[in-house]
């Protein structure tokens, strides 16, 4: 890594890198994406590859006394680029790095606004190429980010050459940003995180395990009893939502996994998060609850013993509808949280944004 300024050279996103030291500066240099040629232009195309390298080849030169180990990139396209110039054997020894991952490295994160919930969508050319793009922001925001599927159609040529293709493309986009904003409001602004950790022979497999969220209560409740009686390790950990406020929903769910996995010697298949501290191998499966048996049979446990906590929760507030919504964001929920102010199974982290509506927390 970088000890000091000058030894970190930015591109901003049009792939410009500019560095000015002891009066000398140096004129932008265009990146544009490689191979990117209109037809019967080939050669056209390769002069501008050739002298780019040429260009940084001569930039390289001029900045050899410079102990340069990292080179910051703001843009998926300038990246890719970078890496078709054959970027390493230029400045050898020294690392393309995007911005966000070279934040994360340093230990930065960022504030969002109490109460709201982010989703991350992954651009085709996407500029995160160390360290996984999910990793980065949920460590950035101290908080875990979902993936929104599906292409966003911004593509300038696309948009220019086929206009049909490309409002098709950015609709289908606007439909899973619309579905990923309703799961987010589905989340948790009240009750514990749950998580469990179960283990099945494959002789013992239950038909119809599925993503919790795929499965309908009922279908959920049918399942949970037969997999505890087919589980040769079931156990699952509830953080109250103390703790949750204290040290941020994420913690809290990594809290939540490793407790629950405690006791468990073997192979972790887990839902997205890393480094969580188990005894044993783990993996990392991003939507796991979707592709992994096993992590969809966890999400059924985990989400079968909180929805009946909730049950319960409302015997004691049952001006909120917990029976019902399970301290999710509905609108019900929503009403009753502005009619009546939080009670103490709220989640104050989450609830926050409501102080403009009137509600003393």
């Amino acid at each position: 890594m970088p000890s000091s300024p000058q030894r970190v050279i930015p591109l901003d996103r049009r792939g410009a890198g500019a560095c000015k030291r002891q009066g000398r500066s140096f004129a932008p240099v265009h990146v544009g994406p490689a191979g990117a040629t209109r037809p019967g232009q080939q050669e056209r195309g390769q002069k501008i590859v050739t002298d780019n390298r040429v260009l940084f080849h001569r930039v390289a030169n001029t900045l050899n006394y410079l102990d340069i180990k990292t080179v910051l990139v703001s843009c998926g396209t300038c990246m890719d680029q970078l890496l078709e110039y054959e970027f390493g054997r230029i400045f050898p020894g020294c690392r393309l790095l995007d911005i966000h991952e070279y934040l994360m490295e340093k230990g930065v994160k960022l504030d969002g606004v109490a109460g709201a919930r982010y989703m991350y969508h992954d651009p085709c050319h996407a500029p995160m190429k160390t360290y996984a793009p999910l990793k980065v922001v949920g460590t950035l925001m101290g908080t875990k980010v979902p993936l929104n599927e599906r292409c966003c159609g911004e593509s300038g040529t696309l948009a220019v050459s086929r206009p049909d293709v490309s409002t098709q493309v950015r609709f289908r986009k606007e439909q899973e940003m619309r579905r990923g904003a309703e799961a987010l409001r589905a989340d948790g602004h009240a009750g514990p995180v749950v998580a469990a950790c179960v283990s099945i022979p494959e002789c013992k497999l239950i038909p119809g395990v599925d993503d919790s969220k795929k499965l309908s209560e009922k279908q959920r409740e049918a399942l949970y009893s037969s997999l505890l009686a087919a589980a040769d390790y079931i156990k699952t950990a509830f953080i109250p939502v103390e703790v949750i406020d204290q040290i941020n929903i994420l913690n809290a769910t990594r809290r939540a996994m490793e407790m629950a996995g405690a006791g468990f010697s073997g192979l972790f298949l887990i839902d997205a998060l890393e480094g969580l501290h188990l005894p044993g191998e783990a993996r990392a499966i991003v939507h796991g609850d979707a592709l992994s048996y096993m992590i969809a049979a966890a999400s059924v446990v985990a989400k079968v013993e909180r929805d009946r906590y909730m049950v319960k929760l409302a015997e004691r507030y049952p001006q909120y509808g917990f029976e019902r919504n399970k301290g999710y964001g509905t609108e019900e929920h929503i009403s009753a949280l502005r009619k009546y102010g939080p009670c103490p199974a709220h989640r104050r982290s989450f609830i926050s944004n409501f102080r403009t509506e009137g509600v003393a927390l």
